[in-house]
């Protein structure tokens, strides 16, 4: 069975370059960026586990919260922290099914970004 939450396209494409960037940076530099990453995941899907799922309302927090600069970011950030939040969602199941249900329109978005439509 396939799982309905994995990711093509977009997603493998910056993790891909991400990769490149630390491989390609000091290890100073390497270490920054990943925390950099790291903090924003883990505020992010701590809005996502407070019930924050609406796309908007989320990318306003994490915009008010960390600036203007994480915008290019913010479509791979949400990403990461709705899946990371799903999977600590536990028994909530409402949570869950809001979590569920973003985290598919993602991936359809993604998929029809890749011209691959279904």
């Amino acid at each position: 069975m396939k799982n309905d939450l994995t990711f093509d396209g977009q997603t493998a494409n910056f993790m891909i370059a991400l990769n490149q960037e630390v491989n390609n940076s000091s290890t100073y530099i390497r270490l920054i960026i990943m925390a950099v990453f790291k903090d924003l995941l883990i505020r992010g899907s701590y809005y996502a586990e407070l019930g924050v799922t609406d796309p908007e309302a989320w990318t306003e927090m994490m915009i008010d919260e960390c600036g203007n600069e994480i915008k290019p970011h913010l479509d791979y950030v949400m990403l990461y922290s709705f899946m990371m939040a799903y999977k600590n969602a536990g028994s909530n199941s409402s949570l869950k099914r809001d979590l569920r249900r973003e985290l598919k329109k993602m991936r359809k978005a993604d998929l029809k970004h890749e011209g691959n439509d279904y």
